[in-house]
């Protein structure tokens, strides 16, 4: 089925990431989602949620994570590593964003790269 298949979910993550600008990009994860795409892969949750954290938009990033955690998709242990890496970042980003705000989205972009980086990760 296309709708879980994870060579079609690295395509869409490559394109997604060709777009380039998170206005158009955040749609699209919201579509697949609504449509029901890719929910038992970990690489869904974990570029979604990378792409709302480079948004600044912690809380959502937050129940994006919760929702692949309830869902146990796979490979579940590495969601459940990048969602605590995730919450670490936004504690730390707490006590750093008055101090240097560019440092923060500097960290979460690398985050969206590392994320994305993943598409070539064999555990998919």
């Amino acid at each position: 089925d296309k709708k879980d298949d994870i060579r079609c979910l690295k395509l869409w993550l490559k394109y997604i990431d060709i777009l380039g600008d998170a206005s158009t990009q955040l749609p699209l994860f919201e579509h697949l989602s609504s449509s029901e795409h890719f929910q038992s892969h970990a690489l869904f949750y974990e570029a979604w949620a990378s792409l709302l954290e480079s948004m600044r938009r912690h809380k959502e990033a937050e129940l994006i994570y919760k929702k692949g955690l309830q869902r146990k998709a796979e490979p579940l242990a590495r969601l459940e590593r990048h969602h605590k890496e995730f919450e670490q970042r936004v504690m730390a980003g707490i006590v750093l964003e008055s101090k240097n705000p560019i440092a923060d989205t500097t960290r979460a972009a690398q985050t969206k790269r590392k994320a994305l980086a993943n598409l070539g990760d064999k555990a998919g």
